[in-house]
C-alpha cells in the first residue's frame, strides 16, 4: 500500500513424454525480483527507540551505537586512560555545559563527559539522551526487506529401461544475488593528532592542549591523544553484496529385484554452492589512525605527520568534513569466497513379508539401506579482510573443513490386528539408524510407535523417538565474525560495581583501576565474536507424541486431531554461555562465579580494551538444553449449504504451548519462555496460543479464500523500566480470490494484512526495526496479482 517493496516472480514449466511413454523429461525456469524496503521507509522504524534517558515518554530516539551522525565525540569520562587531565570544558572561559546541555559555572566536575564537534569544527556538548540527543540514529540505513534477484533452472527425467529397471535424475541450478547494508562504519579507536593541526579551531586546540603530551621530548606539549567515536558517513553505508550460485545433480536406478517383490533404489548425488561476497564502505584502522594525526606543513596546509603510503590528512572534526582524497585513502573494499560441496551415495531395499509371514492384520512392511555422505567447505578472504585491519567489519581468516558419515538404517510397519470389533486396525512401527561421523564419532537413533484405529471414526496414535543431530558443516567451520547484541556491562558505573562488591573482579578482567565508578559502556549493544567450532559434539533428543484422530459419521466432511508432544534436547548447540548478555551476567554474579574468580569460564572469554570496553567470545558450544511441550490441534470441515451456492472448506491449525524451557548452560537457571519475549533470554515471542484458520468458498470457476492468523499475548522476559511489558494478541487477515477464465487460464488477486495492522513498537526489547519483523508484519497492507497459463 505504501507503493514500495515490489516483488515479481515468473515460472515456466514444460515437459514431454517420449519413446511411447517409457520416458519423460521436464524443465522448469524461474525468476524472482524483489525490491528493497528500508527502515526509514516506515514511520515506526525510521528512528531507533531505546529506554536511555527517559526524557521522552516511553522512548528516546537515538542510535544504538552511541556515535553521533558524522560527528566526532571525545571520551573525557575515562581521561586517565587516554592521557586526559581535564575535568570540564570551558567555552569562552566563562561557563561550561554538562552532557545534558545545562549551564555549569567554571570548571565543574559535572562537565566531565563526552564532547562532539559542529561542522565548523567548534566543540559542543554531547547529549546522551532525551529529545535533544546528539546520538546517531542508524535505523534509516538498514533494510526492512532485502532486495533480491534470483534465477533458477531445474530439469528432471525418468526412463523405464525394462519392467524391472527405471533410470531417473535431476539437474538444478540457481543464482541468487542478495545485497545487505548497515549504517556507516563506526570508527571507535584511540588516535593522536598534532596540536598545530589546521583542522582544529582555537577552542578545540585549547581543549586538546590541556590533555596534550610531549611527543618528541623537547619539553613542549605538541600532541594530544584521545578516544574517538565517529560515524564515517562520508564513506557511505557498509554494504555486503552477495552472489550465490548453486549446482546439484542426482541420478539413480530403481525398480524390483528379479523374481521377487523386493524394491530397490540406488542413487548418487553431488552438489556445490558458492558464495562470492564483496564488502564495501569499510575503513582501514591503521590508515584512519595515520590520517588523523595531522600537522601544519609550515604554510598553513594540513599534512599527515607520517606521509608514508600516500597518506591523506583526515578532518574528523565535524560532519561532512572529510575530503574525497581522505575517503579514498581510508576506504577498505574487501572480498571473500565461500564454497560448499556435498556428495551422497545410497542404496535401499523395501518390501513386505507376505511370502513367508502374515500377521492377523497383514504382512509386515520393511525397508533397509546404507548411505554415505561427504561434506566440505572452505572460506578464502582478501588480504585486508584476513588481517582484520578494519573498523566496520570483523577479520575473517581463511579456513577449510570437511567431514563424512556412513549410515545404516532399517524400519518396519507391522499390522497386528485388522477388521476386528473395536479394532479396525492395531499396528506398530519402528526404525533404527546408526551413523558414523568423522567429526563426532558414532551416533544412533530409534523410534517405536503404534496406532489403534477403533473404527472409521476414532483412531489413537503414539510415537517415541530418540534422535541425534550432528553439527552441520557451518556450525563446525564457519569463520568467526562480530555481532552487536543488546547487553549490560555489570562493571559500568550505572550498575554501581562497588556496591555490588565486584569492583576488584572488574579490575582483574580489564577495567582500569582508576575508572571504577566512572567507566560506562559506550553502547547499549556490546560486541561479541560468534562463529563455528570444530570441537562440537552431537545434540541428543527424546520426543514423545500421543494423539487422537476423529472422523465422526454424524458430521459428514469433518475431521479433527489432537496431539500432545514433549521434546527434550541435551547438548544443545548455541553460543557459549547463552550469548553475550548471559556471559557478562554470569561472570560478575557471585551466585554463579563463587569467589569472583577472574579465571572463571565466563570471565575467561571476556577481553577489554584500554578503556575497559568488553569484547565477548561466544562461539558455538554444546552447553545448553531445551525442553518444550504442548498440544497441536487440527480440524477441517467441507460442507454445502442449501441457502448458499457452492462448497465451503474450513481449516484450522492451532498450537497450545505448555512450556519452552531453555537452559543456557549447566549452571544457568532454567527459563520458561512460554508466553514471553525479550532480550534477557527468550528473544522471539513464544506464544501460549496461536492458530491459523481459513475458509474457502468455491463455486464452479470462482473461489474466495479468507485466512486468519492469530498470535497470542506475550510478556517481557525482563524487568527494564521503559520496555514494553506486554504485546497484546494480534490478528492478521489475508484474502484472495481466483477466477478460472477457461481450462487454461487462472487469474488470482489477493490482499495480505487486510486491516493494515502495524507491528508492536518496542524499546530495547526488540529484534530489529523496533519490533520483531520475522513475527509481526512490518510492511502493512500488501496487494498481489498473478496469472497462470496452461497450454
Amino acid at each position: 500500500q505504501d507503493g514500495d517493496g515490489q516483488y515479481y516472480t515468473g515460472d515456466l514449466t514444460v515437459g514431454a513424454n517420449f519413446d511411447d511413454g517409457r520416458g519423460n523429461v521436464t524443465l522448469n525456469l524461474g525468476y524472482v525480483s524483489r525490491e528493497a524496503v528500508f527502515q526509514g521507509d516506515r514511520d515506526f522504524a525510521t528512528t531507533t527507540f531505546t529506554d536511555n534517558g527517559a526524557n521522552v515518554p516511553g522512548f528516546d530516539p537515538f542510535g544504538s551505537s552511541g556515535v553521533p551522525g558524522g560527528h566526532l565525540f571525545l571520551d573525557l569520562t575515562n581521561f586517565a586512560d587516554y592521557d586526559f587531565s581535564l575535568i570540564g570544558y570551558q567555552p569562552g572561559a566563562t561557563e561550561c555545559l554538562d552532557p545534558n546541555g545545562n549551564v555549569a559555572e567554571g570548571l565543574n566536575p559535572a562537565c566531565v563527559g563526552d564532547l562532539l564537534f559542529e561542522p565548523n569544527g567548534n566543540p559542543i556538548p554531547w547529549i546522551d539522551g532525551g529529545p535533544n540527543t546528539t546520538r546517531y540514529n542508524y535505523a534509516p540505513d538498514n533494510y526492512l526487506q532485502l532486495p533480491q534477484e534470483r534465477y533458477t533452472a531445474t530439469s528432471m527425467f525418468n526412463y523405464q529401461i525394462n519392467p524391472a529397471i527405471e533410470a531417473y535424475g535431476r539437474l538444478s541450478f540457481a543464482q541468487n544475488k542478495v545485497p545487505q547494508q548497515l549504517a556507516p562504519t563506526p570508527a571507535f579507536t584511540s588516535v593522536t593528532t598534532a596540536l598545530d593541526n589546521p583542522f582544529l579551531t582555537a577552542d578545540a586546540r585549547t581543549l586538546l592542549a590541556e590533555n596534550g603530551f610531549d611527543s618528541d621530548g623537547d619539553g613542549t606539549i605538541d600532541s594530544a591523544n584521545f578516544f574517538v567515536g565517529r560515524r564515517m558517513v562520508e564513506t557511505g553505508p557498509r554494504r555486503s553484496e552477495d552472489d550465490f550460485q548453486a549446482f546439484q545433480f542426482n541420478v539413480g536406478l530403481r525398480g524390483t529385484l528379479p523374481e521377487t517383490t523386493v524394491g530397490y533404489d540406488v542413487y548418487f548425488q553431488s552438489g556445490r554452492t558458492q558464495r562470492n561476497t564483496t564488502l564495501l564502505g569499510d575503513v582501514a584502522a591503521s590508515r584512519f589512525i595515520q590520517g588523523v594525526n595531522v600537522t601544519d606543513d609550515g604554510t598553513g596546509n594540513p599534512v599527515c605527520v607520517d606521509t608514508s603510503g600516500g597518506c591523506a590528512p583526515i578532518n574528523i572534526f565535524g560532519p561532512g568534513n572529510i575530503s574525497q582524497a581522505a575517503i579514498d585513502y581510508v576506504s577498505a573494499d574487501l572480498a571473500s569466497k565461500t564454497e560448499y560441496n556435498q556428495i551422497i551415495f545410497g542404496a535401499a531395499l523395501n518390501g513386505d513379508t507376505e511370502a513367508f509371514l502374515t500377521l492377523p492384520g497383514g504382512p509386515v512392511s520393511w525397508a533397509a539401506g546404507v548411505e554415505y555422505r561427504s561434506e566440505e567447505t572452505f572460506f578464502a578472504a582478501s588480504d585486508a579482510l584476513k588481517r582484520g585491519d578494519l573498523l566496520g567489519f570483523n577479520s575473517a581468516p581463511n579456513l577449510a573443513g570437511s567431514f563424512d558419515v556412513y549410515d545404516v538404517f532399517a524400519e518396519f510397519y507391522a499390522p497386528l490386528v485388522s477388521d476386528q470389533p473395536l479394532a479396525k486396525l492395531i499396528a506398530i512401527e519402528g526404525a533404527y539408524r546408526y551413523s558414523d561421523y568423522s567429526s563426532v564419532g558414532g551416533t544412533d537413533a530409534f523410534k517405536i510407535g503404534g496406532e489403534w484405529m477403533v473404527n472409521d471414526q476414532l483412531r489413537f496414535r503414539a510415537l517415541f523417538n530418540t534422535a541425534t543431530r550432528a553439527p552441520n558443516i557451518f556450525e563446525l567451520f564457519n569463520p568467526q565474525s562480530n555481532g552487536f547484541p543488546g547487553a549490560t556491562d555489570p562493571c559500568s558505573a550505572s550498575q554501581d560495581p562497588v556496591a555490588a562488591g565486584i569492583d576488584a573482579l572488574c579490575v582483574a578482567t580489564g577495567v582500569p583501576a582508576g575508572s571504577i565508578g566512572t567507566y560506562e559502556q559506550r553502547n547499549v549493544q556490546i560486541e561479541g565474536i560468534f562463529g563455528g567450532n570444530p570441537e562440537l559434539d552431537a545434540e541428543e533428543a527424546e520426543t514423545l507424541t500421543v494423539g487422537v484422530v476423529l472422523t465422526p459419521d454424524f458430521i459428514p466432511g469433518f475431521t479433527a486431531s489432537l496431539d500432545y508432544y514433549t521434546i527434550e534436547i541435551e547438548d544443545y548447540i548455541t553460543s557459549f554461555g547463552g550469548g553475550v548478555a548471559n556471559v557478562l551476567a554470569n561472570c560478575y554474579n557471585p551466585a554463579v562465579n563463587t569467589g569472583l574468580d577472574p579465571a572463571n569460564q565466563f570471565c575467561s572469554v571476556i577481553q577489554r580494551d584500554a578503556g575497559g570496553e568488553p569484547l565477548v567470545f561466544v562461539t558455538l558450544q554444546n552447553v545448553a538444553s531445551l525442553e518444550t511441550s504442548g498440544f497441536d490441534i487440527q480440524a477441517s470441515y467441507v460442507a454445502e449449504f442449501d441457502s448458499v451456492p457452492g462448497e465451503f472448506t474450513f481449516n484450522y491449525v492451532g498450537n497450545v504451548l505448555d512450556e519452552w524451557v531453555f537452559k543456557a548452560d549447566e549452571i544457568a537457571t532454567p527459563n520458561d519462555c512460554k508466553g514471553r519475549f525479550g532480550q534477557d533470554f527468550c528473544d522471539d515471542p513464544y506464544f501460549s496460543y496461536k492458530h491459523t484458520a481459513s475458509v474457502n468458498w468455491q463455486n464452479g470457476t470462482y473461489g474466495v479464500n479468507l485466512f486468519w492468523d492469530y498470535l497470542g499475548e506475550v510478556e517481557d522476559d525482563g524487568a527494564r523500566d521503559f520496555d514494553v511489558e506486554t504485546i497484546g494478541a494480534t490478528s492478521y487477515f489475508d484474502m484472495s480470490a481466483y477466477w478460472d477464465v477457461n481450462d487454461n487460464t487462472r487469474l488470482l488477486f489477493g490482499i495480505d494484512n487486510l486491516l493494515d495492522d502495524e507491528p508492536p513498537l518496542l524499546g530495547d526489547n526488540q529484534e530489529q526495526a523496533n519490533t520483531y519483523p520475522a513475527t509481526y508484519d512490518p510492511f502493512g497492507r500488501t496487494f498481489y496479482a498473478s496469472v497462470r497459463l496452461k497450454f
